[in-house]
């Protein structure tokens, strides 16, 4: 009798304090959100009065109490403490962190669920309406803050000529003459494909010609991103992950902060990878060679370097579940390719693009010394790895963003081969070319896919309760990182656009009456607003004055580089036809 009492005063007493802590995070989130003075520092501690953060503790404890006499089944005091500590998180994180922050707050929230999923009973599968809709609202919220990116980098003049410029007038070519041409890439008209072999695009081209807009492009990107889903939500099933981690995967997959972040710099063609690949992976697992050979038919159509992530995938097929057909044709067919596209740009384009590859070349060589080096002087290769750039460690806290909003799951197997499919990283991290180790670009696209793959694949090989504790953990954590790393800028463009819409709107009155068929050269950031041009030049690499109109864009004021290109205009003969202050002028050939 007395050994049942103290094991039900201690019970009560663990319960006591789990809706102690959960109250007390959930009101420290609640101070650290919406108190006026919003920092950390010890002074902020002082102006907060401790009664009223002692009643709310005290307040969200009794609510605890009475939920959970009400709703045992769910025991809502252990799902609000992990709540709290989610919220408090971002609270934290909100007013900046460093990597150690990072990390120790990952630390507290494992923790959290792992206690949360203490034993198999608090780990049901669901389906029905219970999966499928909170699946789609969460899916759909971060598609949506995505798609506002995307939409309004456009809408305010943030997006470049470099690259979005470029492929607006290609898609405008491809619209009228089927060709990829561009002027605005290399200041020369050119086919696009004499740079980049990427043949994938012209699956948008349907699209782009019903709604012949920029916005299209846009829009594209994020829907063939989030597409990657479905090959996705097919795989976990197939490898037998419940319904709710199914979902949980999804959750870290719309959340992950390389698919968002790579919709900062607007469309690119790597974003054909992530759900192409996830397909071959889903057909692979299923058995179908067919599905497989044309994934990989599009993968090579993506871009002449694609062919890396199918020689990857070719050795794990070959060494890892020893499929000599799959593996051997994957190898041989997407070496065929490169070679070919290699080819073709030497004979017909401006050649293969390795200088991003400039740790591994010596000078005056080529792509085959940056596999020599890699070869035969390994240990300079594993010293690029995470090699820092100045003071600044760019590429190990690439790696973190990589991997920490997946909670470590590629790297969660016994099987050494499986390993493998970490490689497509490695070149990202090789390279100086600091647009490769940056989530806020287009290049993590096909790692992202490996990484999803090598995830669900290990997850499948976990009891019931570890895959639950891990996927959660995975979900919340690309989740939180997702509010601190997207959601400002999605914030702050609708800002600007808000308070900046009656100039949006004067510029593009301006510009939409410019006549099509004219010759232009333009600021950076207007030149996709007007790519519906056959002649167009980026007015920073144009060296010449023999276009019918000068636009420039003055919202930076008269800087030096303005005042430079208005002096080489004027002695050109050139008039100046219109001029807003802050925002733009223009400029008629004589």
């Amino acid at each position: 009798m007395k050994k049942r009492l103290s094991n039900c005063l201690s019970a009560l007493c663990d319960r006591l304090i789990v809706k102690l802590l959960g109250a007390w995070l959930a009101v420290s989130a609640v101070v650290l959100f919406f108190f006026p003075n919003r920092t950390l520092d010890l002074q902020y501690a002082s102006d907060v009065s401790l009664p009223v953060v002692i009643a709310g503790v005290l307040l969200i404890t009794v609510a605890l109490t009475i939920l959970d006499r009400c709703w045992t089944p769910v025991r809502c005091s252990d799902w609000f403490l992990y709540g709290a500590l989610t919220v408090f998180s971002v609270a934290v994180l909100s007013h900046g962190g460093t990597v150690q922050t990072y990390i120790t707050l990952a630390i507290f929230l494992v923790m959290a669920i792992r206690y949360v999923y203490r034993d198999r009973s608090l780990a049901p599968n669901v389906g029905g309406s219970a999966f499928w809709l909170p699946l789609l609202l969460l899916v759909g919220f971060f598609f949506v803050v995505t798609l506002v990116i995307a939409v309004l980098r456009y809408e305010t003049y943030g997006a470049p000529n470099f690259d979005f410029g470029i492929f607006c007038q290609m898609f405008h070519y491809m619209s009228t003459d089927f060709v990829p041409n561009t002027t605005c890439e290399r200041d020369q008209l050119l086919s696009h494909f004499a740079v980049h072999l990427s043949p994938i695009y012209y699956l948008l081209l349907p699209f782009y010609m019903i709604f012949p807009t920029p916005l299209t492009l846009a829009v594209g990107q994020v829907v063939i991103l989030f597409s990657g889903a479905v090959p996705l939500l097919l795989l976990a099933r197939h490898k037998g992950l419940s319904h709710q981690v199914t979902l949980f995967m999804l959750i870290a997959f719309a959340a992950y902060p390389a698919l968002s972040g790579g919709c900062f710099y607007d469309i690119h063609e790597n974003c054909f990878l992530l759900p192409l690949l996830l397909w071959m992976f889903y057909f692979h697992e299923k058995g179908r060679l067919t599905g497989v050979l044309l994934s990989a038919l599009g993968v090579c159509l993506v871009k002449e370097d694609a062919f890396l992530y199918l020689v990857v995938f070719a050795v794990y097929v070959l060494i890892a579940e020893r499929k000599w057909k799959t593996g051997l044709i994957l190898l041989g067919g997407s070496i065929a390719y490169f070679i070919g596209a290699v080819f073709l740009l030497t004979t017909y384009g401006q050649g293969i693009m390795s200088g991003r590859l400039g740790t591994l070349i010596p000078e005056g060589g080529g792509l085959i010394d940056a596999i020599k080096t890699v070869l035969v002087n390994p240990g300079h290769a594993i010293i690029q790895l995470l090699k820092p750039e100045g003071d600044k460690q760019h590429k190990l806290l690439y790696v973190i963003q990589m991997f920490l909003p997946l909670a470590g799951l590629p790297f969660l197997t016994r099987r050494g081969s499986r390993y493998l499919l970490l490689a497509p990283i490695l070149v990202n991290l090789l390279t100086d070319y600091g647009y490769m180790h940056s989530v806020y670009f287009q290049y993590s696209f096909g790692v992202m896919a490996f990484l999803f793959y090598g995830a669900v694949l290990n997850l499948s090989e976990m009891n019931e309760l570890a895959r639950h504790r891990r996927a959660l953990t995975a979900a919340t954590l690309s989740a939180v990182i997702f509010v601190l790393l997207t959601m400002p800028t999605a914030v702050s463009l609708m800002r600007n656009y808000r308070d900046n819409y009656e100039k949006y709107e004067r510029m593009d009155a301006i510009l939409e009456q410019i006549p099509t068929d004219v010759s232009v050269t333009a600021s950076t950031f207007l030149v996709p607003h007007l790519s519906e041009r056959e002649v167009l030049y980026e007015d920073f690499y144009h060296s010449g004055t023999d276009t019918d109109l000068l636009i420039i864009d003055l919202r930076g004021g008269h800087t030096e580089f303005v005042k430079g290109l208005e002096d080489k205009y004027t002695n050109a003969g050139y008039t100046c036809r219109f001029s807003e202050e802050g925002l733009l002028s223009i400029w008629e050939a004589p």
